[in-house]
């Protein structure tokens, strides 16, 4: 009775322990050798492979930098430090990376009907967007349903009363959301930069006012104040030129509809002041 058992359990464990040879002797001998330096270099990127740089992830821009001799610098969550950390394995001089961090390129109006019909489909801005370009009044604005939060890996965006907000200290600038958007009502900005124009409609003004109280109507007087040229209108939306920007608040205090925000405390904390002096 005992050989009965014993002996089909020899041959399980003898038949496990060869294949389990075979399978070694197979990995070694069709193993693919990696360059140690590749290796090195990997280790200093931040494995969130976003595709900031441009590649994959984290594990092509390494190799793309080592054997075709891709610049280092090109990893925007890792910033400064990452480019430190490349150009020290790779013995190069390391370049300034400029940190980012995402906005929301729509403001939140609280004053016009923002939905046209009742949309009933898959939760998620683009599913909506697929049917009639979605259920909001305004075409380019923010459909609400999260795409953004749920695609950023930090947690650093969160819905809050149908609108994505932006935990700028969580950001890493890795522009996942961005990409995810249908609306492209998301943007990536330097992290230094103090103001943003909250608004993503190309309208005609007349046309922005029927959807939105909040909108851009392309009046010209953000760029007007602006001492250092750091604010034009194109395509019926004004936009910041954030390596003239100064921060000095006039463009938030001389907006009508309010869709210039500033971005900082400190700003923020200046724009009554502003708007009584402008």
């Amino acid at each position: 009775m005992i050989e009965e058992i014993l002996i089909p359990v020899l041959i399980l464990l003898g038949a496990g322990l060869l294949v389990g040879l075979l399978l070694t002797i197979c990995a070694k001998a069709f193993a693919v050798k990696t360059d140690p330096t590749v290796e090195r270099l990997r280790e200093t990127l931040p494995g969130i492979n976003c595709g900031a740089c441009g590649f994959a992830g984290c594990d092509e821009y390494a190799e793309k930098a080592v054997k075709d001799g891709v610049p280092i610098g090109l990893c925007v969550p890792g910033a400064d430090a990452v480019s430190v950390a490349m150009s020290r394995v790779l013995g190069v001089e390391s370049v300034n990376v400029l940190a980012k961090k995402a906005c929301i390129s729509c403001h939140v109006c609280k004053t016009k009907e923002t939905v046209e019909f009742e949309y009933r489909g898959v939760s998620s801005c683009r599913a909506a967007a697929s049917y009639y370009g979605g259920d909001r009044s305004c075409r380019f604005g923010c459909l609400g349903f999260g795409d953004c939060a749920s695609a950023c890996d930090y947690g650093a965006i969160t819905m809050v009363d149908g609108y994505p907000v932006v935990n700028r200290e969580k950001c890493t600038g890795c522009g996942k959301c961005a990409k995810t958007c249908p609306r492209r009502c998301i943007a990536v900005i330097p992290e230094n930069q103090r103001v943003t124009v909250a608004c993503s409609n190309h309208d005609m003004g007349k046309k922005v006012m029927t959807v939105c109280n909040s909108g851009c109507i392309a009046c010209g007087k953000c760029a007007r104040v602006c001492p250092a040229s750091a604010i034009q209108v194109q395509d019926g939306l004004a936009q910041v030129i954030y390596e003239n920007c100064i921060a000095c608040g006039k463009c938030v205090a001389a907006c009508p509809t309010k869709c210039i925000l500033p971005l900082d405390p400190e700003l923020s904390a200046k724009k009554e002041t502003i708007e009584e002096k402008f």
